[in-house]
């Protein structure tokens, strides 16, 4: 398994719901990288105690070997049962303390609370870099699947599985929906792709001539109505850099007179939070949709059991998923979904 991450300098792992096997998944490739190089490992949000916070059930700890370098919360020095050296002490701040670099005397269980936004992670990301970190595994905190944005990380691994509901249609349905917000097509256009991403505003509205019409609006989050209001059918692209929801485009619809079918463009996919039905929506009413950077899953694994008591064909996961995506899909938990991958 190892050589699906081999190329990588940094990954992030990202889970669709709580309990979907995404630390299992993360401690199965740092044992598989174990040796191999430095790992460098942190977290958004918190990640590795014993006891979900939320929820009140057991959770994996990560385990962690001597050489390791980790970016943690200075309380969770002490919850962690490796030893650990600071490097470095970072003005980055959590409820938990300041983060701290450090490097791993001993093997050991850790726990981690990293920075709580992209742009520090991704500071923190350069910093072990510098102490030494190979390559850099980022722990995604629950529904942070901003954590799969090409800002911070290089490739991602995707986990999910019955926690997401006792109906099997659903977590295949739901899956393959995430899947396909956080890996839609990549807008083509190189000018025009420089011209949206000029100036401050995270909205942009283009013309038919293609000529940028800045707004003074930061968002569409409480400003759907307004800048739904603005499309008419000289517009040609709507482009923002924050999240686009189902309010909006349920208000785009609703206005958009029968000849109007702008582009809608966000920055990447982990900007998408539109259910199917909406995107069909769009579809059938000429609305395409694209992302200016291209987020890049390299695997997805599942989780056949869930907290409440029940579980799913781990086969039958896998086989209707990869009928359906290109990447990898296996149980880290079963040798045998996996074995073909490695080789």
């Amino acid at each position: 398994m190892f050589g699906l991450i081999e190329k990588y300098r940094s990954i992030s792992f990202i889970g669709m719901s709580k309990n979907a096997g995404k630390t299992t998944t993360l401690n199965f490739f740092i044992n598989e990288t174990r040796g191999k190089f430095t790992l460098g490992l942190s977290s958004i949000g918190r990640d590795g105690e014993l006891t979900d916070r939320v929820t009140g059930t057991a959770k994996p700890q990560i385990y962690i070997y001597k050489g390791t370098i980790i970016t943690t919360a200075a309380a969770c020095m002490k919850l962690s049962d490796a030893t650990l050296e600071i490097l470095r002490v970072t003005d980055i701040t959590t409820p938990m303390g300041n983060v701290v670099i450090t490097r791993a005397v001993t093997d050991g269980y850790v726990e981690i609370a990293g920075p709580s936004t992209n742009h520090q992670t991704s500071r923190v990301i350069q910093e072990m870099y510098e102490f030494g970190a190979d390559k850099v595994f980022i722990d995604g905190a629950l529904s942070r699947k901003s954590l799969a944005s090409p800002a911070v990380a290089e490739a991602t691994v995707m986990s999910t599985g019955a926690a997401i509901s006792s109906s099997y249609g659903k977590v295949v349905e739901e899956t393959l929906h995430s899947y396909q917000l956080l890996t839609i097509d990549t807008y083509f256009d190189e000018e025009m792709r420089e011209k949206l991403q000029r100036g401050d505003s995270s909205i942009v509205l283009t013309d038919e001539d293609g000529e940028v019409i800045f707004q003074d609006t930061k968002t569409l989050i409480g400003n759907e109505k307004a800048i739904a209001e603005l499309v008419d059918e000289r517009t040609r692209i709507i482009y923002t850099g924050g999240a686009v929801t189902d309010a909006f485009v349920d208000m785009l619809l609703r206005n958009a007179k029968p000849k109007v079918r702008p582009t809608l463009i966000v920055s990447d996919g982990t900007k998408l939070f539109v259910s199917p039905a909406n995107i069909s929506r769009m579809q059938a009413k000429g609305i395409k949709v694209y992302s200016l950077n291209a987020i890049n899953i390299i695997a997805m694994t599942i989780n056949p059991y869930s907290a409440n008591d029940y579980m799913m064909s781990s086969k039958r996961l896998i086989e209707d998923l990869q009928k359906q995506i290109r990447i990898p899909v296996f149980d880290v938990m079963d040798k045998g979904s996996y074995r073909e991958i490695s080789g």
